[in-house]
């Protein structure tokens, strides 16, 4: 955790005043890169609460991790039937080709054409055969696009605010580490440079807050979730 630019002592100190023990978090000054000016502390209960604050930030609520859960499942669903209609398309083209093939073989059987005719109509097609026969094998052995990942993130930006409920402090601190970079402690208030595709979810939640209108909320809780399908899409190894 930074402090401006140094790095916050990330165990605290403690100290003992009129017989009652604080616990405050301070700079460590031992960021030779970057110096730090800041001489402040601030208590653990305060950094507690923005550390708590910055969790809600990132928070999918039930209702909406509901909504998420079914578009994943509508979108797999699409998929699933878009995939059965390529396939069909292709075997329907592999038995009009393969009714060509056979037409060609029997006229040459029966003599009505010569074999230079023959390969002539025929290799082209069995070239054609072949390459829809490897196409089919290709498609119906290939995955559905990676939604797995974007479940699971819906999943865990929810399951969040367990830790924001029973204010447990250390999953909420390893979420933010794990999820966040650029932590910055300045005037007392902590802020967290979240990454993709929990930017998005931050955007939203704090853009909702000024959202009077419904449809407009709606419509705005939409935009995380497709970005964030966009986001796995262009990166299968996350």
């Amino acid at each position: 955790m930074r402090a401006g630019r140094g790095i916050v002592n990330s165990g605290g100190e403690r100290h003992i005043k009129n017989g009652r023990r604080f616990h405050y978090y301070r700079c460590t000054h031992k960021n030779k890169s970057q110096h730090c000016e800041s001489r402040d502390y601030i208590r653990h209960d305060k950094f507690a609460e923005e550390v708590k604050r910055n969790v809600q930030l990132v928070v999918i609520p039930d209702e909406w991790k509901e909504k998420y859960l079914a578009k994943i499942e509508t979108w797999e669903s699409e998929a699933s039937q878009e995939k059965q209609q390529k396939i069909d398309a292709l075997k329907s083209e592999l038995t009009s080709l393969k009714a060509k093939i056979d037409r060609i073989n029997n006229g040459f059987t029966e003599g009505s054409i010569d074999i230079a005719e023959f390969k002539e109509l025929k290799n082209p097609l069995v070239i054609q055969k072949t390459d829809l026969e490897q196409q089919i094998v290709i498609l119906e052995g290939s995955k559905l696009k990676r939604l797995e990942p974007l479940r699971k993130w819906v999943l865990e930006a929810n399951a969040a605010q367990n830790a924001v409920i029973s204010n447990n402090w250390l999953e909420m601190k390893s979420f933010l580490q794990k999820n966040g970079s650029n932590r910055f402690l300045r005037a007392q208030t902590l802020t967290v440079s979240f990454k993709k595709p929990f930017d998005s979810l931050a955007e939203t939640v704090v853009a909702v807050r000024d959202l009077a209108d419904e449809n407009s909320r709606c419509s705005r809780w939409w935009w995380p979730l497709k970005l964030a399908r966009i986001f796995f899409d262009e990166n299968p190894l996350v």
